[in-house]
């Protein structure tokens, strides 16, 4: 891998994560800048079907840290409601710890994957970030994957906020997000909720927004799932996620 340290204090710079879906699979585009937690758009096709809106480079180095991808952490150490233990409020790659002495940030490209690390050694944790798309699939997806890791010597309780502040539904083009706005909201609509218990929503729009007398269904979705795993010893806890790009709604 290719690795860049410091990333986020370096000379910007923008790219994308190959995208190949292999013979049978579906291949998705994601574009990554360094800033932030790096990927600023992703979709599926070209920039009229993005799950993440599309935005050229001079703008996503400053949405990156916003509006993209964010970790939102609470730690609580060993002994801390008693007076002997610690806690903290932090946001892993955040703007607010831009350049600050405690933490380092380093970004590692591989061949099909993106990594970024963050180390604070004032709140002793370590928070690692993975992108890789999904090949050989009938759908294409973005799949991230969030390490959290205690360095510290005293056990430590996490509460973890950790995602994309916002999905685009399908169904909704490059220039329906950039002048609708709030008009665009009217049709959107978020499904499969109570199906699943919250654990798989679906995001597109109720109907087709041509200006003709005929309406159409979407039958198109995006949709997104996670999962949460523990370590043997409590050392470190990983989540992940796929967002996706589907044909059956």
């Amino acid at each position: 891998r290719s690795i860049l340290e410091d990333f986020d204090t370096s000379r910007t710079f923008s790219s994308f994560l190959p995208g190949i879906g292999g013979e049978y699979g579906t291949p998705m585009w994601a574009f990554f800048v360094n800033r932030g937690q790096a990927i600023t758009s992703y979709g599926t096709g070209n920039k009229d079907a993005a799950m993440m809106e599309f935005n050229s480079a001079n703008k996503a180095y400053e949405y990156a840290s916003t509006d993209g991808f964010r970790t939102l952490v609470r730690g609580t150490r060993a002994g801390a409601l008693l007076g002997g233990g610690s806690s903290f409020e932090a946001e892993p790659f955040g703007a607010s710890k831009w350049g600050h002495e405690s933490v380092k940030r380093d970004m590692f490209v591989g061949m099909n994957d993106l990594i970024i690390k963050e180390t604070d050694t004032a709140t002793e944790l370590e928070t690692k970030v993975q992108y890789f798309t999904v090949p050989n699939e009938r759908f294409n997806a973005l799949v991230r994957r969030t390490t959290l890791t205690n360095l510290g010597e005293s056990d430590l309780d996490l509460d973890v906020l950790d995602g994309v502040m916002k999905v685009e539904p399908a169904g909704a083009n490059d220039w329906n997000l950039k002048n609708m706005g709030r008009t665009l909201e009217a049709w959107m609509n978020v499904y499969n909720m109570e199906k699943s218990k919250g654990t798989n929503p679906l995001f597109k729009l109720s109907m087709s927004l041509a200006d003709s007398a005929e309406v159409s269904q979407i039958v198109e979705t995006h949709w997104a799932m996670g999962f949460l795993e523990t370590d043997v010893d409590g050392a470190s806890i990983e989540t992940g996620g796929d967002d996706d790009a589907d044909d059956a709604a």
